[in-house]
This record gives structure tokens, C-alpha cells and sequence, in this order.
């Protein structure tokens, strides 16, 4: 048992010494539930392990916070003792601040909880966040900071808190109170969420503390001086305000002080290219002490200027959209040796990733793979150098696959800048595609010669590129279709091929099953779009939601969310938006998939994918107006209950991201626009397991993975007759199974010295799996290798073998083939990952390190070199083996050597038998036999 400690004077008293043991705590501490009503006694006084607390048991329902109020002018401590609990599957005690009553919906402004993973965690009233591990059966001393936010002449202070276990701060950074519940005055505990766990708490105090406030709204910018002179990091943060006296500012780097400002600005001249840093600012008092620590504002600074383009020309290869596939393309093509274009339709890299999702789609991280897996390790790589490896934002940044957008454009930035072959032209769109005929290429009838561009913002500036090869990287299909490339729009007839999903539909979240009234029938709608937009609750770092000059025009649409949250259906913001944790206390905001009206502004996007520029704008200006409508509605319809627009009050656009755009993303989400007609045409079967494996159907010319689970968002609002589905929405998890990408789904039927990564060949079904970010940059990383393959080799693109292809994407790491238990860095990567578009495996199990039999050694090989062999010759050149019997390396080379001289017109004469490595055994793995094999081929 921890010893009682000693506090300045506290301003509520001890509740476990308030009363008898058995009686319930008094002098100002009462009972209430969440609706913020007296209840019946569940906090009483009693003594544990010879320690006066106060213990009550968890409750499933019927909750009790035991709570009082007190008036703190600055900043103050909240200490209290907490016993946890037996066993870490169960949540244990509740505790935080409010304003007023704790219980009703808005007047919390910090909720934290032993939760049942062995974790403290802090709920926003969104999600539960991790902050810390703790032990359990064991007394824990807990001690939150706090320096509350206030307006006008109390000091304005951080808005945040630091929480202290056992003397141990658990993170650098605050966490942030929900300040429009207003300025905490009530300390409470909470017994909710379990099943009859015993909980105790003992020594609650609050006192305050003689320290100055932390100062508001820190920002750091990266500055490129003019000349040669390096970047620099400009910070500039609001002052201190209050009683005591500030004797200036010193700033900190990555946790260590860098410098000393009289003032609230300072610049730090000394950073390196490429890293990326944190800073905060503590105010400094008359006598030398500092205050309380800032938020951390952090900036990646660049590795080198991007070379950018003015007038156009020549090139290897020219891109087309500055999305991640676009930045794939043209990476992949230039650390060939190519010479790219890459043309932006604005002045940002990175597309949906850089605006606005931050949480990438993904279900098996093991399918990461190529310049998306670079992506990731570098986003990493950033929070670490920025925060430290134990920090809060490198915990919360998921590896690198969740990140604020500003670092992921930051990040792509740097690759381009530091890869030589890259000219980068902004706010270039297109003005006219040149083709020229094609005559003695069978695969294609025209070619694409030269782009023309203009400036998106209008003006009689035009450029012109020419290249070998032109790859489309935009979301709407742009470049292929002004060329004249064949395309689908809108919705194929479940009778065009036999997709169960195809067409109309009705679909279940429940059971995930197709409901009455889907006839399946094609028509031409388009899924619903929106935009991935951030939300903060960080005070400082918060811009208000504006009102849009044509709100009336949606209110009809919103109504809906006051009558369900008068039904009781929904009762909190989160319920009407997702939100998808980032670091930095950042949010990536989606639409809410089991509720309408969400994000998603259905039906109004049809015309999209074949509309004029022109009316493109016009419509993203509608989604825009449409989300911060919503957005104002939930913060202040006098419809909607005071608890519920304070709790969504907290929100707002943060300050740090954005910032030429109004703190708003400009890539408006096109989830599906126009879609070519390729070579090859991806469905829903191509995507589900066959009839007689659980792999999906195998593709020689695989150069990607897909993974994620084929869906649709709604293409109808709702409906009187489906008041509990929304017409075209589905979700397929169960039957999705990770899929081989064909390269003919990126290349225009008919066309040669053109490919597109986003807008690929698919029905609107198969391309549920296709439109997702990091495939985005597989294929676009396949569209550059290539490219630049076919201008070393000096033949068309359309007439480029898939084999150097596959060779050279799984040297960088690429995945051909999705293995459950094989990484890239296996020295049998390369040789399983292209034997198994050769339809070698029937499930997703390498086994790399499993011996290999001889009847299946004998079919693997004939499926490999592709020569008209039987298994039954290769299994006759051993006469009385049985086939079951593993496979000896003699045989393994006599196989080949039979193969190389039977067969050899059918063969490379490049072609060789390799030899096998020193043998731990003589019987061959299955891993040993794909090397070999791998290295055997033509």
C-alpha cells in the first residue's frame, strides 16, 4: 500500500474521510448518474488494506459519479489514489473533471478509466485513446496537471492535461479538455463499465499550483530563405497572460532547450534537410522558473527544393495528377533513370493521403509492400525523430499508417525532392491530348504523342510535353479519356457478369447479406463522394466551423439527425460522423456508414465523372457547403439538446493544417469516377476465392496485391420503403479475399504509351478493392517500372513482357502474390512471389521452410516453365519413388536438366540448370524449390 502523501492544502476534502466506514462520503461530495440525477448510495467509505478509501463495485448500467465541485483561478493538480483491479479484462474506475454534473452529455471536459486491456485510456466522447499501461491488484498514485482554458482576464492557459502514474509522466504532450463544457470546477470518479469488480480510491485531492500558464498556439513553419541559404523553422506562439509577470520564453527542441526569446517569435536556424522536429515553449517568470510546456508543434523539413518546371518539353515519362499514385509513378520511373514530368492540378503532392486520409484502409498490413511501404517507414521514421520513440504520437501514428496530413505531404515532398530525373509542374490542367495512329503494333491502334496543359486557375499560358510513355494519375480518368480511351460509368447489371453485388442493391450491416428489392439491375449512378476533412479539440490550435452563405439550402437534409436524437437512436456527434484517430489529438473525418445524413452527399455527384471541369468545381463546392452545414447544424440547431451542441462544440478545423485552404482539405473524394476499359477486365470473382481454392483466381501478369474488402457507399439517400439501407452501400469482408492485380487492368484497350493507377479497368463492384490509396501507388509504381523498361528496351508499352516487369518490382520489395508468412527481406521473396502468379499455391501459405513432396514438387513445375511436360515424365524419371516421398535435390536437377533438353525451343537459351545451395538435407523445402525454379525461368 502507497503511504498518504503529503498536499498542500486541497480544495475539496478527502471523501474517505468525510464519514464512517459504511456510510457514504459528505461535506460536499455527491451521487448522481449520467443524466446528472440523485441515485441510490454506490460510493462508500470503507478501509483497505489498513487504508481509509472510498470503494464501490462496477456496474453495467446504473452508473454513479461521486463527485465535487471546487473554483481554481490558475492551474492546479488532481491527485488521487487508485487500487487496481484482480485482473486487466475488466474495466475498473473512472475519473476526471467536468463542468457542473459529470454525467449529462457535454459537461464532461476529462474522462479517464483503467480500461480492460491493461491500459489507462481517455475518452473525447469519440473513442477510447491509450495512454498508459498499468499493473494489476496494485495501488497506483495517479496525478493529473491541468491548466484549464479560460477567456477573458483569468489566465487563458493550454487547455490541457498531464497525467502522472506513480511519478511518471506518460507522455510530453497534454491532453486536451473538452473546453466548451467550460472551465472544470468538479473532480469526479466513476464506477461504470464492468461486472461487479470491487474499486477503490482514496486520497482525492485538488490543489492548486503557483506556475505560469502554458502559452497557446505554437506554430512552426518551414522557411526556405532566398539563394542558397539552408531551410530554417520559423515559430511564432500568443503570450502568456496573467497576475504573474513573464520574463520571456524559452524554447525546446525534441524535448531539449535551443534558446531564450523576450518575445513570441523565434527562429531555428539550425536543422537538417530531411528531419523532422517537435518544439514547445514554456513561459519564463521573474525569478528564472519556468511554466508549463505548449503544445508541440512539429515541421519536417525539406531534404532539398523540388525542381520545378516552367516551360514544358521532352521527357522519358510524364505524369499526369499529383496523387500518391501519380508520386509512385514518377519515383519508381526516375530511380530507373527516367526523365518525368509530374503535373499537378493544385500546388500539394500527395492527393486523398495529403488531404485528408490520414487512416489508410487496410486490413493485412502484411500486403504493405514497395513505395507505399517506403511511405509508411518514413512516417514513422518522422514522429520518432519529431517526438521520440516512446511518445504518444508514435504510439497513435500506427506504425506510420495513421498520419496528419501535413506530415504525409511533407514526406512526399521529400521523395520527389530527393530523387534526381523529378520536374514537378503545379496548377497545370489538361487543355488538349495529341494521339497518333498506330500500324504494325497488334496490341494497340493509337498512341499518345504529346499533353498539352493550361493553368488550372485559367490564363492563356499553355505548355506542351512529349514523351515515350504518359501515365494517367488523376482520380477522375482525365488524361485517358480527353485521348479518346474507352470507359465505364456508373453501375454494371448483375446478369453482365454474374456479380452478386452488381446493380441495385440493398444491403444488410447486420447480416451483411443482400436484402428484398435488389434486382441487380445496372444503371448509371455514381457512389456517394465527400471530403476526409480534420477535426482538433485542442484549444489554440482550433479554428471555429464557419457557417456556409447557402446553409437553408441543406437544412431539410439534417432534420432527421434532431428527430433521431429525440428517438433516443443517436446521442453523440460520433455517432453522426466517424472520426478516425490521428496524432496530435487530429481526427480523420469520414462518413458514418450505418447512419444517414453523414458526410457523404448522395446523389448529387452523378454528372461528376464526365462533367466539365467547370462544373466539377461547382460540385465540390457543393460538398463543401454541404459537410459545413452539417457540421454548423450539429454545433448550433436550436433543434438539437444543449448537452449534445456543446459536446460537438469541442471541434474545429485545426489551425496547423490546411492553412492556404481555410484549414480545409482541397481534394474533394472522388471515390469512383470514370473507369477504363482495359485489356483485362477486374471483377467481383477476381476477388473471391474459386470453386476450387481458397486463393482468388491466379493472374501471370499480377504486378500488385489487393486486400482491402470490396465496397460500395450509397449511390440513394434513403428511401421510405429501406428506411435501414441506403440503396448501392455494401461492405464484403467475409468473401473478399487478397487478390493478384493484372496488368492489363492499367492498360487502355487499344492504346499504346498510356496507363492509368487510379482510374483502372474494373466493374464498379471489382473496383471496391481497387480504389484504395496504397494500391493506388502499387500500381503507379508498376505504370513507372514499366515505362522506363520499355524506353531501356526501346519497345512500345503495350508490347512490354510481364516477367522483367515482376523481376524488377519484387527486387524493390513489390508483391505479386499475398502470402501470410513471407516477408519481403526472405531470401526466397523474389522467386515465390513470381512463381505464385504461376498458380503454384492454392491457399495464402508460403511455407517456405516445409519439405516439398514429389507430386506436387512435378505439377509445381510444369505450372512454373510452362512446357508441355507431364508431371507423370518427371515423376518416371525415378521409377518406384513414390509421389508422396519428398523431393531429393538430385532429382530437383535432373528434373531441370530434362526440361532444359527436351524442351529447349520452348525455353530461353539463357536458361540454365542452378545449382542448389549446400544442403542442411537432402530433401528440398518448398522455398529452395521456387529459387530454384525462379532462377531456371526464361
Amino acid at each position: 500500500a502507497l503511504s498518504t502523501p503529503v498536499y498542500a492544502a486541497s480544495l475539496v476534502p478527502d471523501p474517505a474521510h468525510t464519514a464512517e466506514p459504511g456510510s457514504p462520503p459528505s461535506i460536499g461530495w455527491a451521487q448522481s448518474d449520467a443524466g446528472g440525477n440523485p441515485v441510490n448510495v454506490q460510493w462508500l467509505v470503507g478501509d483497505v488494506a489498513g487504508k481509509r478509501s472510498v470503494v464501490a463495485t462496477t456496474r453495467l448500467s446504473g452508473d454513479a459519479y461521486l463527485h465535487h465541485s471546487f473554483t481554481a483561478t490558475g492551474a492546479f493538480a488532481v491527485d488521487l489514489v487508485v487500487r487496481s483491479g484482480p485482473s486487466l479484462s475488466q474495466r475498473g474506475v473512472g475519473f476526471g473533471l467536468s463542468h457542473g454534473e459529470p454525467g449529462p452529455t457535454g459537461n464532461r471536459a476529462l474522462y479517464l478509466a483503467f480500461l480492460g486491456n491493461g491500459q489507462i485510456g481517455v475518452n473525447d466522447g469519440t473513442q477510447w485513446r491509450l495512454l498508459t499501461p498499468y499493473r494489476p491488484n496494485a495501488w497506483h498514485q495517479l496525478r493529473l496537471v491541468v491548466d484549464p482554458s479560460a477567456e477573458g482576464p483569468e489566465p487563458r492557459g493550454l487547455g490541457g492535461a498531464w497525467l502522472y502514474i506513480d511519478g511518471k509522466l506518460t507522455s510530453e504532450t497534454a491532453i486536451p479538455l473538452a473546453s466548451s463544457a467550460g472551465r472544470p470546477d468538479t473532480v469526479y470518479v466513476n464506477n461504470g463499465g464492468g461486472s461487479g469488480q470491487q474499486l477503490v480510491v482514496a486520497d482525492i485531492r485538488v490543489t492548486p499550483l503557483d506556475t505560469l500558464s502554458a502559452p497557446q498556439s505554437l506554430f512552426a513553419q518551414v522557411e526556405r530563405p532566398a539563394g542558397s541559404l539552408p531551410a530554417r523553422v520559423a515559430l511564432t506562439w500568443t503570450p502568456v497572460e496573467g497576475a504573474r509577470r513573464t520574463n520571456g520564453y524559452r524554447v525546446f527542441r525534441c524535448g531539449d532547450p535551443i534558446g531564450y526569446a523576450s518575445s513570441t517569435s523565434f527562429i531555428d536556424a539550425e536543422v537538417k534537410p530531411g528531419m523532422a522536429y517537435s518544439y514547445t515553449v514554456r513561459a519564463v517568470a521573474e525569478g528564472g522558473s519556468e511554466g508549463l510546456p505548449s503544445w508541440p508543434a512539429a515541421a519536417v523539413v525539406p531534404v532539398a527544393a523540388i525542381s520545378e518546371g516552367a516551360t514544358g518539353g521532352a521527357f522519358d515519362l510524364v505524369v499526369y495528377g499529383g496523387t500518391p499514385g501519380g508520386v509512385a509513378a514518377a519515383l519508381a520511373a526516375a530511380r530507373r533513370g527516367s526523365r518525368v514530368a509530374l503535373i499537378s492540378a493544385n500546388h500539394e503532392l500527395g492527393g486523398m493521403m495529403s488531404g485528408g486520409l490520414g487512416v489508410t484502409d487496410e486490413r493485412r498490413r502484411q500486403a504493405a509492400s514497395g513505395l507505399f511501404k517506403e511511405f509508411v517507414g518514413r512516417v514513422l521514421a518522422a514522429y520518432q525523430q519529431a517526438y521520440g520513440a516512446d511518445s504518444r504520437q508514435v504510439r497513435e501514428c500506427s506504425s506510420g499508417y495513421w498520419f496528419e496530413p501535413g506530415i504525409a505531404e511533407a514526406i512526399f515532398s521529400n521523395m520527389v525532392a530527393s530523387t534526381p530525373g523529378i520536374t514537378v509542374y503545379w496548377n497545370q490542367t489538361i487543355d488538349a491530348v495529341e494521339t497518333a495512329p498506330l500500324w504494325r503494333v497488334p496490341e494497340a491502334q493509337k498512341r499518345v504523342t504529346a499533353l498539352v496543359t493550361r493553368p488550372t486557375s485559367g490564363g492563356p499560358e499553355r505548355l506542351r510535353f512529349t514523351a515515350r510513355t504518359f501515365v494517367d494519375a488523376t482520380y477522375e480518368g482525365g488524361l485517358a479519356s480527353a485521348a479518346g480511351a474507352s470507359f465505364r460509368v456508373g453501375r454494371e447489371a448483375r446478369s453482365e457478369f454474374g456479380e452478386q453485388y452488381a446493380g441495385v442493391v440493398y444491403w444488410s450491416w447486420d447480416t451483411m447479406e443482400l436484402l428484398p428489392g435488389s434486382t441487380g439491375d445496372g444503371d448509371k449512378r455514381i457512389q456517394a463522394y465527400n471530403y476526409r476533412f480534420t477535426l482538433t479539440n485542442r484549444v489554440g490550435n482550433r479554428a471555429q466551423i464557419p457557417k456556409p452563405p447557402h446553409y437553408e439550402r441543406f437544412i431539410r437534409i439534417y432534420r432527421s439527425i434532431a428527430n433521431d436524437v429525440q428517438d433516443g437512436k443517436i446521442a453523440h456527434i460520433s455517432q453522426v460522423i466517424s472520426f478516425g484517430a490521428l496524432p496530435n489529438d487530429k481526427y480523420d473525418i469520414n462518413n458514418m456508414g450505418r447512419y444517414w445524413p453523414s458526410t457523404d452527399y448522395i446523389e448529387h455527384n452523378y454528372d461528376y465523372p464526365t462533367a466539365t471541369p467547370q462544373r466539377r468545381s461547382e460540385i465540390a463546392a457543393e460538398h463543401r457547403e454541404y459537410i459545413l452545414g452539417m457540421l454548423w447544424y450539429l454545433q448550433h440547431d436550436p433543434d438539437l439538446p444543449e448537452g449534445f451542441r456543446r459536446e460537438a462544440l469541442q471541434w474545429g478545423f485545426p489551425l496547423d493544417q490546411y492553412q492556404d485552404n481555410n484549414h480545409f482539405p482541397q481534394q474533394l473524394y472522388v471515390r469512383e469516377g470514370i473507369r477504363i476499359e482495359g485489356r483485362y477486365l477486374f471483377t467481383e470473382h477476381d476477388a473471391e476465392s474459386t470453386q476450387t481454392t481458397p486463393r482468388a483466381p491466379v493472374h501471370q501478369d499480377s504486378v500488385a496485391v489487393a486486400e482491402y474488402p470490396m465496397d460500395s457507399h450509397a449511390t440513394r439517400n434513403r428511401e421510405p420503403d429501406h428506411p435501414d439501407a441506403l440503396e448501392g452501400f455494401f461492405y464484403l469482408p467475409c468473401t473478399t479475399m487478397p487478390s493478384q492485380v493484372p496488368l492489363g487492368v492499367l492498360q487502355p484497350k487499344g492504346f499504346d504509351a498510356l496507363m492509368v493507377c487510379c482510374a483502372v479497368s474494373a466493374t464498379h463492384v471489382g473496383y471496391g478493392t481497387l480504389r484504395l490509396e496504397p494500391l493506388y501507388m502499387a500500381m503507379g509504381e508498376a505504370c513507372g517500372v514499366v515505362a522506363d523498361l520499355a524506353r531501356r528496351r526501346w519497345i512500345p508499352t503495350s508490347r512490354m513482357p510481364v516477367l522483367p516487369v515482376q523481376q524488377d518490382l519484387t527486387t524493390h520489395g513489390a508483391l505479386l502474390t499475398y502470402f501470410d508468412d513471407i516477408a519481403e527481406t526472405a531470401g526466397v521473396f523474389q522467386a515465390m512471389q513470381t512463381l505464385g502468379t504461376r498458380g503454384l499455391f492454392e491457399d495464402y501459405a508460403a511455407k517456405p521452410n516445409a519439405t516439398l513432396d514429389r507430386g506436387t514438387a512435378a505439377q509445381w513445375l510444369v505450372r512454373a516453365v510452362g512446357v508441355p511436360a507431364t508431371p507423370e515424365a518427371l515423376l518416371a524419371l525415378s521409377p518406384g519413388a513414390s509421389a508422396s516421398a519428398p523431393l531429393t535435390r538430385s532429382e530437383l536437377t535432373a528434373w531441370l536438366r530434362y526440361v532444359k533438353q527436351t524442351y529447349l525451343r520452348l525455353v530461353s537459351t539463357g536458361s540454365w540448370v542452378p545449382s542448389l545451395p549446400e544442403p542442411a538435407s537432402d530433401v528440398v523445402t518448398r522455398g529452395e524449390f521456387c529459387s530454384a525454379v525462379w532462377r531456371f525461368l526464361p
